[in-house]
């Protein structure tokens, strides 16, 4: 996951997405935040998970090809590692289901043309 939303970021980096439409200045801020806020949860949460697996008794492989050492042991880093991943747990919980709601609006009510915005161009 840690690899596939670094790509994300750095293709968003090089390939912008289209205009937003016009949106009041808060709800606009709103779905930026909610897109930056699921990055990073996104790269919280492999970080956290590793950190957890290198410290326990679990081998950590990297994509089935090389094994990581593990960590020593920290209760201080544990007890981080658990919270954050924790919480990143619920923060992906709460951020899809705004993304969702957020998509429902837009196509249900305000019918604003946002999804075909962010869906692949079709020819033809």
């Amino acid at each position: 996951i840690l690899a596939l939303v670094a790509v994300r970021i750095v293709w968003r980096q090089f390939h912008p997405p289209p205009p937003e439409p016009p949106l009041p200045r808060g709800l606009a801020w709103l779905a930026r935040a909610n897109h930056w806020l699921l990055y990073a949860v996104f790269v919280l949460m492999p970080v956290s998970g590793y950190l957890l697996s290198a410290e326990g008794d679990y081998p950590v492989r990297l994509y089935f090809l090389l094994e990581i050492p593990p960590l020593p042991r920290s209760e201080t880093v544990t007890a981080i590692g658990r919270t954050v991943h924790l919480t990143g747990q619920w923060a992906v919980y709460a951020l899809v289901v705004l993304h969702v709601a957020a998509t429902v609006w837009h196509v249900a009510i305000r019918r604003d043309g946002t999804l075909a915005r962010m869906l692949p161009r079709q020819e033809g």
